[in-house]
């Protein structure tokens, strides 16, 4: 069997997709084969395919007893990928959850940051930017920081990073995914009345879009929306 391939095809899967629900941050080339955090070496991945890529990489790398270590580490004590992927949503939720509203420790607060002076202080929700700050929190200001193509935002550049996660990135690629994005409830609303995903999304200022039927689609299926598919319907 081509473990080599099965991987290859897991890791292009994950990286010609965007997921809404709860995902792990995987290293397409490990850390103990000299992969780096550079962006082009990570990708999202559910938790399914996150247990089944390290089973990969040891069936690839069979000498490698970092590689076998890691995937003995996700593997005790979980019978098989889909309990696993169940407890780490599971998990994921709960925390989610928990950092709600008041529940959360920086409710009501944002952090924001002065390259120059190279301070950090948190900020109420509703006060303005002070001249000179920008939003965010910064560990480290001796490394070197970049601002997002898309939004501004500085962050700590790695590589040749340009945004500074994989949603800006995506929306400065097809500016359709932040329409779809800030209007889903209204779109998903349209959908249900009638059944159709072009229609709602011509209603929405989205048009000839086969990147956003797709994306619409695949949020449609997980919030349990059906879609009649009928030929030559009238819109």
């Amino acid at each position: 069997m081509n473990y080599k391939k099965i991987y290859d095809n897991l890791i292009h899967r994950g990286k010609n997709r965007i997921l809404e629900s709860y995902t792990e941050r995987h290293h397409i080339i490990p850390r103990c084969l000299g992969g780096g955090d550079e962006i082009d070496n990570l990708v999202d991945l559910t938790p399914e395919e996150h247990y089944l890529a390290h089973q990969l990489l040891v069936k690839i790398y069979p000498n490698n007893h970092s590689l076998a270590k890691a995937a003995m580490m996700m593997t005790a004590q979980r019978p098989s990928n889909k309990v696993y992927g169940w407890l780490r949503r599971r998990v994921g939720k709960a925390m989610s959850d928990r950092q709600l509203g008041e529940g959360n420790s920086q409710y009501g607060t944002r952090w924001i940051h002065n390259i120059e002076l190279k301070e950090n202080k948190k900020i109420s929700s509703n006060e303005l930017l002070p001249v000179g700050w920008k939003e965010g929190r910064k560990i480290n200001f001796d490394k070197p920081f970049h601002e997002c193509d898309y939004c501004g935002k500085s962050f700590i550049q790695r590589t040749k990073e340009r945004f500074c996660c994989s949603k800006c990135k995506t929306y400065k690629r097809s500016p359709v995914y932040k329409i779809i994005d800030d209007n889903i409830e209204t779109i998903l609303q349209d959908i249900i009345e009638c059944h159709s995903i072009s229609v709602a999304l011509r209603k929405n200022g989205v048009t000839g879009n086969k990147i956003g039927n797709t994306y619409v689609s695949n949020i449609a299926k997980k919030r349990g929306i059906k879609i009649l598919r009928r030929r030559n319907s009238p819109d």
